[in-house]
Protein backbone atom coordinates (compact mmCIF):
# COMPACT_ATOMS: atom_id res chain seq x y z
CA UNK A 1 0.00 0.00 0.00
CA UNK A 2 1.23 3.43 -0.39
CA UNK A 3 1.49 4.65 2.93
CA UNK A 4 2.30 1.59 4.12
CA UNK A 5 -1.03 1.03 6.87
CA UNK A 6 -2.08 -2.44 7.48
CA UNK A 7 -6.02 -2.47 7.26
CA UNK A 8 -8.41 -4.32 9.13
CA UNK A 9 -11.65 -4.63 10.26
CA UNK A 10 -13.72 -6.38 12.94
CA UNK A 11 -17.60 -7.57 12.27
CA UNK A 12 -19.32 -7.23 15.24
CA UNK A 13 -21.03 -9.41 17.69
CA UNK A 14 -24.16 -10.33 15.82
CA UNK A 15 -22.10 -11.98 13.30
CA UNK A 16 -21.75 -15.13 13.94
CA UNK A 17 -20.00 -18.04 11.92
CA UNK A 18 -20.68 -21.07 13.88
CA UNK A 19 -24.64 -20.08 14.66
CA UNK A 20 -27.14 -23.11 14.35
CA UNK A 21 -29.34 -20.19 13.60
CA UNK A 22 -30.29 -20.26 9.50
CA UNK A 23 -31.04 -16.41 9.76
CA UNK A 24 -28.31 -15.38 11.37
CA UNK A 25 -26.11 -16.78 9.37
CA UNK A 26 -27.65 -15.75 6.33
CA UNK A 27 -27.01 -12.19 7.89
CA UNK A 28 -23.83 -12.69 9.20
CA UNK A 29 -22.57 -13.92 5.34
CA UNK A 30 -24.33 -10.31 4.61
CA UNK A 31 -22.16 -8.69 7.04
CA UNK A 32 -19.31 -10.29 5.83
CA UNK A 33 -20.18 -9.77 2.29
CA UNK A 34 -20.10 -5.76 3.11
CA UNK A 35 -17.07 -5.77 5.12
CA UNK A 36 -15.14 -7.67 1.99
CA UNK A 37 -16.43 -5.25 -0.43
CA UNK A 38 -15.24 -2.25 1.68
CA UNK A 39 -12.07 -3.13 1.73
CA UNK A 40 -11.67 -4.18 -1.79
CA UNK A 41 -13.39 -0.66 -2.79
CA UNK A 42 -10.43 0.71 -0.76
CA UNK A 43 -7.93 -0.92 -3.28
CA UNK A 44 -6.72 -3.32 -0.26
CA UNK A 45 -5.96 -6.83 -1.27
CA UNK A 46 -5.98 -10.23 1.08
CA UNK A 47 -3.83 -8.70 3.25
CA UNK A 48 -6.20 -6.15 4.84
CA UNK A 49 -8.23 -8.94 7.01
CA UNK A 50 -11.77 -9.80 8.83
CA UNK A 51 -11.37 -10.41 12.69
CA UNK A 52 -13.78 -12.64 13.91
CA UNK A 53 -14.56 -15.03 16.86
CA UNK A 54 -15.33 -18.52 16.67
CA UNK A 55 -18.95 -17.73 18.07
CA UNK A 56 -20.95 -19.64 20.84
CA UNK A 57 -21.04 -23.09 22.47
CA UNK A 58 -24.57 -24.03 22.23
CA UNK A 59 -24.47 -26.59 24.54
CA UNK A 60 -21.50 -28.71 22.61
CA UNK A 61 -17.84 -27.37 21.61
CA UNK A 62 -16.93 -29.95 19.43
CA UNK A 63 -19.88 -29.58 17.30
CA UNK A 64 -20.16 -25.92 17.44
CA UNK A 65 -16.50 -25.85 16.12
CA UNK A 66 -17.46 -28.62 13.67
CA UNK A 67 -20.04 -26.55 12.57
CA UNK A 68 -17.99 -23.28 12.03
CA UNK A 69 -15.98 -25.43 9.60
CA UNK A 70 -18.86 -26.45 7.84
CA UNK A 71 -20.46 -22.71 7.60
CA UNK A 72 -16.59 -21.17 6.71
CA UNK A 73 -17.16 -23.43 3.51
CA UNK A 74 -20.59 -21.75 2.89
CA UNK A 75 -18.62 -18.13 2.60
CA UNK A 76 -17.55 -16.81 -0.83
CA UNK A 77 -14.06 -17.45 -1.54
CA UNK A 78 -13.18 -13.55 -1.37
CA UNK A 79 -14.83 -13.64 2.10
CA UNK A 80 -12.62 -16.79 2.93
CA UNK A 81 -9.21 -15.34 2.01
CA UNK A 82 -9.91 -12.44 4.63
CA UNK A 83 -11.09 -14.10 7.66
CA UNK A 84 -8.36 -14.31 10.88
CA UNK A 85 -9.85 -15.63 14.08
CA UNK A 86 -9.56 -14.45 17.07
CA UNK A 87 -9.11 -16.49 20.92
CA UNK A 88 -12.07 -15.12 23.24
CA UNK A 89 -12.43 -14.51 26.76
CA UNK A 90 -15.18 -17.11 27.49
CA UNK A 91 -15.40 -20.17 25.28
CA UNK A 92 -12.32 -20.58 23.46
CA UNK A 93 -8.83 -20.84 23.86
CA UNK A 94 -5.71 -20.22 21.84
CA UNK A 95 -5.53 -24.28 21.94
CA UNK A 96 -9.33 -23.93 20.77
CA UNK A 97 -8.59 -21.25 17.87
CA UNK A 98 -5.17 -22.75 16.60
CA UNK A 99 -6.73 -26.27 16.13
CA UNK A 100 -9.24 -24.79 13.79
CA UNK A 101 -7.32 -22.22 12.39
CA UNK A 102 -5.41 -25.28 11.61
CA UNK A 103 -8.77 -26.83 10.06
CA UNK A 104 -9.48 -23.97 7.87
CA UNK A 105 -6.28 -22.99 6.57
CA UNK A 106 -6.63 -19.18 8.24
CA UNK A 107 -4.18 -17.13 10.65
CA UNK A 108 -5.43 -16.65 14.18
CA UNK A 109 -5.29 -13.46 16.00
CA UNK A 110 -4.12 -13.76 19.61
CA UNK A 111 -5.94 -11.71 22.43
CA UNK A 112 -3.02 -11.42 25.08
CA UNK A 113 -5.67 -10.38 27.54
CA UNK A 114 -8.70 -12.84 26.66
CA UNK A 115 -6.03 -15.54 26.82
CA UNK A 116 -5.73 -14.92 30.52
CA UNK A 117 -9.61 -14.27 31.13
CA UNK A 118 -9.97 -17.98 29.33
CA UNK A 119 -7.55 -20.51 28.89
CA UNK A 120 -7.27 -24.24 29.48
CA UNK A 121 -3.59 -24.18 30.72
CA UNK A 122 -1.86 -23.12 27.68
CA UNK A 123 1.21 -21.07 28.43
CA UNK A 124 2.09 -18.13 25.65
CA UNK A 125 5.20 -18.94 25.60
CA UNK A 126 4.41 -22.46 24.24
CA UNK A 127 2.31 -21.53 21.87
CA UNK A 128 3.85 -18.14 20.20
CA UNK A 129 5.37 -19.56 17.48
CA UNK A 130 2.33 -22.01 16.23
CA UNK A 131 -0.13 -19.23 16.34
CA UNK A 132 2.52 -16.35 14.23
CA UNK A 133 3.51 -19.41 12.11
CA UNK A 134 -0.65 -19.70 11.06
CA UNK A 135 0.27 -16.28 9.22
CA UNK A 136 3.21 -17.27 6.97
CA UNK A 137 1.40 -17.42 3.75
CA UNK A 138 0.43 -13.27 4.16
CA UNK A 139 3.19 -11.17 3.43
CA UNK A 140 2.02 -8.75 6.16
CA UNK A 141 2.99 -9.77 10.01
CA UNK A 142 0.98 -11.42 12.74
CA UNK A 143 -1.59 -9.25 14.02
CA UNK A 144 -1.81 -9.02 18.24
CA UNK A 145 -4.96 -7.47 20.33
CA UNK A 146 -3.52 -5.90 23.65
CA UNK A 147 -5.56 -4.80 26.61
CA UNK A 148 -5.53 -4.07 30.03
CA UNK A 149 -8.25 -5.04 32.79
CA UNK A 150 -10.60 -2.57 34.28
CA UNK A 151 -10.19 -3.41 37.59
CA UNK A 152 -9.73 -6.86 39.70
CA UNK A 153 -13.81 -6.89 39.71
CA UNK A 154 -14.18 -6.06 36.45
CA UNK A 155 -11.31 -8.39 34.88
CA UNK A 156 -13.02 -8.78 31.68
CA UNK A 157 -13.65 -5.07 30.37
CA UNK A 158 -10.69 -3.01 28.92
CA UNK A 159 -9.33 -0.59 30.91
CA UNK A 160 -9.24 3.26 29.78
CA UNK A 161 -5.18 2.76 29.20
CA UNK A 162 -2.57 0.28 28.94
CA UNK A 163 -0.46 -1.05 31.36
CA UNK A 164 3.11 -0.50 30.86
CA UNK A 165 4.37 -2.88 32.89
CA UNK A 166 2.59 -6.24 31.51
CA UNK A 167 2.84 -4.87 28.27
CA UNK A 168 6.45 -4.90 28.42
CA UNK A 169 6.34 -8.45 30.31
CA UNK A 170 4.71 -9.05 27.18
CA UNK A 171 7.45 -7.84 24.72
CA UNK A 172 9.91 -10.33 26.84
CA UNK A 173 7.92 -13.20 26.19
CA UNK A 174 7.75 -12.52 22.56
CA UNK A 175 10.97 -11.27 21.85
CA UNK A 176 12.26 -12.32 18.79
CA UNK A 177 9.11 -12.31 16.89
CA UNK A 178 8.02 -9.14 14.43
CA UNK A 179 4.29 -8.70 14.85
CA UNK A 180 1.70 -5.74 14.53
CA UNK A 181 -0.22 -4.94 18.17
CA UNK A 182 -3.49 -3.66 17.93
CA UNK A 183 -4.45 -1.57 21.19
CA UNK A 184 -7.57 -1.95 22.61
CA UNK A 185 -8.29 0.60 25.68
CA UNK A 186 -10.89 2.88 25.99
CA UNK A 187 -9.39 6.05 25.53
CA UNK A 188 -8.03 4.88 22.01
CA UNK A 189 -5.85 7.45 20.89
CA UNK A 190 -4.80 9.20 24.22
CA UNK A 191 -4.17 5.52 25.85
CA UNK A 192 -1.19 5.11 22.56
CA UNK A 193 0.14 8.15 23.34
CA UNK A 194 1.17 7.69 27.17
CA UNK A 195 1.49 3.81 26.26
CA UNK A 196 4.43 5.61 24.02
CA UNK A 197 5.56 8.01 26.30
CA UNK A 198 5.65 5.30 29.92
CA UNK A 199 7.42 3.05 27.69
CA UNK A 200 10.20 5.25 26.47
CA UNK A 201 10.76 6.33 29.99
CA UNK A 202 11.01 2.34 30.98
CA UNK A 203 13.04 1.43 28.37
CA UNK A 204 15.89 4.23 28.30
Amino acid sequence: MKNELRVSTHPGQYTVINTNNEKTLENSIRDLNYHDKLLSAMGLNNEAVMVTHVGGVYGNKEKSLQRFVDNFQLLPPTVQARLVIENDDTSYSIKDVLDLCKEVKRPMVLDVHHHYCYNQGEKLEDYLETIFNTWKELKRPPKIHFSSPKSKKEYKNHSDFINVKDFIGFLELAKGYAFDVMIEAKKQDAALLRLREELHKALN
